[in-house]
């Protein structure tokens, strides 16, 4: 739940703000996501 909400808030800075401004988090946002579905 906590990884969506992230995911979330993302979306609406790159929307706010461009994707270049956020782009990092989304980089460690994924890879998070990744260990997770691996764990799974």
């Amino acid at each position: 739940m906590g990884e969506a909400t992230n995911l979330n808030q993302l979306a609406r800075q790159a929307n706010a703000y461009g994707f270049g401004m956020i782009a990092d988090d989304c980089r460690s946002l994924t890879a998070r996501i990744s260990q997770i579905v691996k764990q799974i």
